[in-house]
């Protein structure tokens, strides 16, 4: 026996949530910042130089097997009008354990990273990351796949168009964030880097990636649970960001969960009847976003 679409008579209804993008969400200032206690900090013992293939390739290694990464880079400033940037001068890839910071003088580590960069399935979450994969694109030919700006992420949930690392570590974690201001601006293409650079760049890529992974942990608390005919159903809310839907660290946060998955804007009936079928013979849950229907 076949299995017939449900009856266009009784079309789902979704409960309606206020978006959130219509609502201004306060953020500390610098002088608020100033009071939290310090976020804590990657040390030198979990932060690896990569400055040739061989190095690389063991970076490499350890970073496939993690669902995302953060995600940045640095580069020579220049002081001069008219002067152009040449860099960027180094990547900085880090998960929750550990970061590298890579050095791209040497052709082969700048192949290696060049291959991470434009690696699909794995989310690369950072901050103000539009002038990094332009400068990435020009120096190392690739288009980096899967990036996740974050101050798009919390401009879409009401906060001021750039939260930043700072703002984004003192909402989510109540903490101050550091960054040394010296180290912002020194020589990014020195071939040996200090301990300051090698701490300021690795954790800048770092925190990006705890933020992202609080947000990924929030969006699992924020599914709600409803039923479509003899579907049961976990329902995001209609304001919540559409990259969560397509997430990979959000898939495995709820691998254990027998229920589907869907984004609360507008859905056929039919449609989500005929797509839950081609998950179920793949032995696969649902995911519906915006305008995708697809099997995990």
């Amino acid at each position: 026996m076949t299995d017939s679409p449900p009856s266009r008579r009784q079309p789902p209804s979704t409960p309606h949530h206020p978006s959130a993008r219509t609502a201004q969400r306060p953020t500390p200032d610098k002088d608020q910042i100033a009071l939290l206690e310090p976020f804590e900090r990657l040390g030198l013992d979990r932060i690896a130089l990569v400055s040739t293939p061989a190095q690389a390739d063991q970076a490499c290694d350890a970073l496939v097997s993690a669902s995302a990464w953060g995600f940045d880079t640095e580069s020579k400033p220049t002081f001069v009008q008219g002067e152009t940037s040449d860099g960027p001068h180094i990547v900085q890839l880090a998960t929750l354990e550990r970061a590298w910071v890579f050095q791209l003088h040497d052709p082969g580590c700048r192949a290696r990273v060049a291959e991470l960069l434009a690696l699909r399935g794995v989310t690369k979450a950072g901050f103000g990351l539009g002038d990094d994969t332009k400068r990435i694109q020009h120096k190392l030919g690739v288009q980096p796949a899967d990036v996740l700006e974050l101050n798009t992420v919390f401009r879409q949930r009401g906060y001021r168009k750039d939260m930043g690392v700072k703002g984004a570590v003192a909402v989510l974690f109540n903490r101050r964030f550091i960054k040394s201001k010296k180290a912002a601006t020194s020589n990014w293409a020195n071939a040996r880097l200090t301990e300051a650079q090698l701490v300021y760049a690795a954790n800048d890529a770092w925190a990006a990636l705890r933020v992202s992974s609080k947000k990924v942990a929030a969006a699992a608390t924020e599914l709600r649970q409803t039923r479509t005919g003899d579907l049961e159903l976990r329902t995001l809310p209609s304001d919540f960001p559409h990259w969560l839907g397509r997430s990979r660290a959000l898939r495995q946060h709820l691998a254990n969960c027998p229920l589907e998955l869907v984004h609360a804007h507008c859905i056929g009936q039919r449609g989500l009847h005929y797509a839950h079928l081609a998950a179920q013979g793949q032995g696969a849950p649902l995911v519906v976003s915006p305008a995708i229907a697809f099997g995990l």
